[in-house]
């Protein structure tokens, strides 16, 4: 194995370094899953945040990040509400545990289990009327199949006309991490990407930048050890 001499990377290539992190170096995924939800917030915190911080999660590790976002806001004294995006059946199991966890916070939680049309609409203008300018995208990670269908696409378009300052975690969802030219839309419009391990190879273009905003990389705490 050789550490990681690039600052981009291929989304399968962040995804192989994430299984020899927990095969290899025998590292619990759900610790990977806690460090980089820390590493989301602190970013996140360091501009003016408000107290109240709607979350957009899906059922994936992706949305397991974003749901232990959601505590770590709730115990530096924010008010986190997540909006989760399918069945909590669903869920990953790492996912799981920080729902359960959200759960037993108090954290407000509302589940979309089949997200339709209406649904979009009633989560935007949930949105759009409370108090804060930031919202965090935690919806979909690397391993999205794009372009996005309905009603997900009508609900990114609706977050991006929205007057609010936007957090992606990870990668915007929408944004094909391995191109440097999005031929997919919407996409998610980021003022704060909170990228994991390393940035993506779309990262590297002036296309791909403008929907991340500022960039930075998140250490999940395990050895940078993948085969170039």
């Amino acid at each position: 194995m050789m550490p990681i001499k690039n600052n981009y990377q291929s989304c399968a290539k962040i995804r192989q370094f994430d299984q020899i992190a927990i095969k290899v170096f025998k590292i619990p995924s759900i610790v990977l899953m806690e460090n980089a939800a820390r590493g989301c917030t602190d970013f996140l915190c360091e501009a003016e945040v408000p107290q109240t911080i709607p979350i957009l999660c899906g059922i994936g590790n992706n949305g397991g990040d974003g749901l232990a976002m959601a505590r770590h806001l709730k115990v530096r004294g924010f008010s986190p509400s997540v909006f989760l995006l399918g069945a909590t059946d669903r869920l990953t199991s790492d996912a799981s545990v920080n729902y359960e966890i959200c759960q037993a916070l108090g954290i407000p939680v509302s589940t979309y289990q089949e997200l339709d049309l209406s649904g979009v609409e009633q989560i935007l203008k949930l949105i759009q009327h409370m108090e804060g300018d930031w919202i965090v995208d935690a919806i979909l990670g690397t391993g999205a199949k794009l372009p996005l269908r309905s009603p997900l696409d009508r609900l990114i378009e609706g977050l991006n006309g929205i007057s609010k300052s936007r957090f992606a975690v990870d990668l915007p969802t929408g944004m094909d991490g391995d191109s440097d030219r999005q031929a997919f839309s919407p996409i998610y419009r980021a003022d704060k990407t909170a990228t994991l391990v390393c940035r993506k190879l779309a990262m590297n273009s002036s296309e791909g930048r403008q929907f991340c905003g500022s960039i930075r990389e998140i250490d999940i705490g395990a050895p940078y050890s993948v085969e170039d």
